[in-house]
């Protein structure tokens, strides 16, 4: 898939989120994921896992509380490909602020 497809599907992605975030209290870590995918650089980060690993988005989800927050994309080999590691990206989203303050990645 090439990354403008890519983009594409970020975007199709962050709608259907947009409309549905009503549903969900507070305090939900859809909350935290629809403010960090509003980064330019965490979608950067995203596309840039997807097409240079041959890999698909897995799950998300949040640690933390209150002020640091961290949102954690784990992605997997498309198969047949055999990945014994997971490819994560971890975004710090500073709550208080508003703003992504860290993208880490692993491996």
């Amino acid at each position: 898939m090439s990354e403008k497809s890519l983009y594409q599907e970020i975007e199709k992605g962050i709608g259907d989120l947009e409309r549905s975030i009503e549903k969900f209290p507070p305090a939900a870590c859809e909350r935290t994921v629809l403010k960090v995918l509003q980064d330019k650089k965490v979608r950067e980060a995203i596309v840039k896992e997807l097409s240079d690993h041959d890999m698909y988005l897995q799950s998300v989800k949040c640690e933390g509380e209150h002020d640091q927050i961290k949102v954690i994309f784990t992605f997997e080999c498309i198969p047949p490909k055999m990945c014994f590691l997971a490819h994560i990206i971890t975004v710090t989203y500073d709550a208080s602020t508003g703003k992504v303050v860290a993208i880490d990645h692993f491996p």
